[in-house]
């Protein structure tokens, strides 16, 4: 796999583990408040099941439904999700280690962007829910100290 890609993908799974040791407790129930949304929680749910999705397409070469491990219930658990968040990143780590195809880093491209949206998503959720932005991703949006 190209040294770039594994560099962003790497850079990613680092600033989610930031986010997860930076939220509150209570903020994986929150939604964005006024506007039609989903919580933190559920966010977070939806990266969690495209990485064990991605992983077992990278294992199988057969690319599964999107059934995440984490429950709706589950969501508003910050050790759940944590855990989650982990065992994810783990997986995708040893799964970056490997040669891959070029089916495959297509794929693992496809995980970069279904990851970088939800950067996005999740930073105007710190800002609407007034959680601190972790040092990462200030830095990685360019947001100034």
């Amino acid at each position: 796999m190209s040294k770039q890609l594994t560099k962003h993908i790497t850079l990613m799974l680092r600033m989610y583990e930031e986010l997860a040791k930076a939220l509150p407790p209570d903020a994986y129930a929150k939604k964005l408040p006024n506007i039609r949304s989903n919580t933190v929680g559920s966010q977070l749910q939806c990266v969690i099941g495209v990485r064990e999705m991605w992983a077992t397409t990278m294992e199988t070469g057969e690319r599964p439904g999107f059934h995440p491990s984490l429950t709706k219930e589950q969501t508003s658990d910050a050790e759940a999700v944590k855990a989650k968040l982990t065992a994810t990143a783990d997986l995708v780590r040893a799964a970056l280690l490997e040669e891959l195809t070029g089916e495959q880093e297509d794929s693992a491209l496809g995980l970069l962007e279904h990851e970088s949206g939800h950067t996005g998503q999740l930073l105007r959720y710190l800002f609407a829910l007034d959680v601190e932005i972790p040092r990462l991703w200030v830095k990685y949006f360019d947001l100034g100290e």
